[in-house]
């Protein structure tokens, strides 16, 4: 084989194996959105830019609406707690949503130990330590991700493991029956 016939089988092998999805479509870096969408879609270029407008319109309205949905969701949950488990409460959905982590709240056990205080009570004036179990925080974790779809699993156990620790609990609990002889 020459070098000429090899050079361009080599060139041939090359062009084969290169993926022409990997090169740029440069005209597609330098148009702007509408005339994309314009000659994806068969339309002049002021329709296109008036459909993309109205597409913007549209969910910025959704956008708006989802947020005021979920405010209502979490103002209805906090307006009547009850004040002890208010801090549980926040606590949870700071977890829920992932923003624990921007307090530097660590794990929820390390959260519920933060929380531990003591309090004067209003009746008998004795102070009463109040505290924030990680159970507690967990419950309302999971209440705040069922209620608002959240998809944020870092700080819940899986589906089994719940089940399992609540059978473990369960037979802590219940009382050992005795036989006599």
């Amino acid at each position: 084989m020459s070098e000429h016939e090899h050079h361009a089988t080599e060139e041939m092998v090359v062009e084969k194996h290169f993926d022409s999805s990997t090169t740029p479509d440069m005209a597609e870096e330098i148009d702007k959105p509408e005339e994309i969408l314009a000659e994806k879609l068969g339309i002049s270029k002021m329709a296109a830019l008036r459909v993309l407008e109205w597409h913007a319109g549209e969910v910025a309205s959704e956008s708006e609406k989802a947020r005021r949905h979920q405010i209502a969701i979490i103002l209805s949950e906090l307006v009547p707690s009850r004040p002890g488990n208010l801090e549980a409460i926040v606590l949870g959905l700071m977890f829920a949503s992932g923003t624990a982590n921007f307090a530097q709240l660590g794990s929820q056990s390390e959260a519920a130990k933060r929380m531990a205080r003591s309090v004067k009570c209003p009746h008998c004036g004795k102070a009463h330590e109040q505290t924030v179990t990680r159970a507690l925080i967990s419950h309302y974790t999971l209440r705040w991700a069922d209620k608002l779809h959240l998809t944020n699993y870092r700080f819940r156990r899986a589906e089994e493991t719940r089940e399992n620790c609540k059978k473990a609990r369960i037979n802590f609990v219940a009382p050992r029956k005795v036989s006599n002889p």
